[in-house]
C-alpha cells in the first residue's frame, strides 16, 4: 500500500470536482465497496454503481485528504504539477555545462571548466 507523507508537501486542489446523483455505469460493480469505504454515497442497482446523492470530492483550494486523493486518482484526475529545473547537463560532446542558477536570470551560460578524470587515471 502507498504511504502518504505528512511532511511539508501538501496536495492542494486546483479545481472543484463533483458528481451528480445517478449511475456511474463506466465503473465495474466491484468498485462499489471501495468507493463506499472512501466516503462516496454509492450503492449497487442491477449490477451498476449508483451515486445516491450529489457528491463533491473537493473544492478549488482545498488541502486534499488521503481519501480525496485516492478518489481523484480513481477517476483519472491529477492535481499535481511536476516541474524539473535542470542546473547542469552533459552535452553531446561529453562536456559538462552549467545552466542558469536560481539566483541568475534564465539565459545561456558558458560551459563550466570542469576536468573529468577517469578512475583509471588515478592508478
Amino acid at each position: 500500500s502507498a504511504r502518504v507523507s505528512s511532511g511539508p508537501w501538501l496536495s492542494l486542489s486546483y479545481q472543484t470536482f463533483e458528481f451528480e446523483e445517478g449511475p456511474l455505469d463506466y465503473l465495474p460493480h466491484t468498485m462499489e465497496p471501495h468507493l463506499r469505504k472512501l466516503g462516496m454515497p454509492v450503492e449497487l442497482k442491477n449490477g451498476i454503481v449508483n451515486l445516491t446523492m450529489p457528491f463533491k470530492i473537493c473544492e478549488d483550494g482545498d488541502t486534499l485528504t488521503v481519501d480525496q486523493a485516492k478518489l481523484l486518482k480513481l477517476f483519472g484526475h491529477t492535481t499535481v504539477e511536476f516541474r524539473v529545473h535542470p542546473r547542469c547537463y552533459w552535452n553531446s560532446k561529453g562536456e559538462f555545462e552549467v545552466l542558469a542558477t536560481r539566483d541568475e536570470p534564465t539565459g545561456e551560460k558558458e560551459a563550466a571548466d570542469v576536468e573529468i578524470e577517469d578512475a583509471e587515471d588515478d592508478e
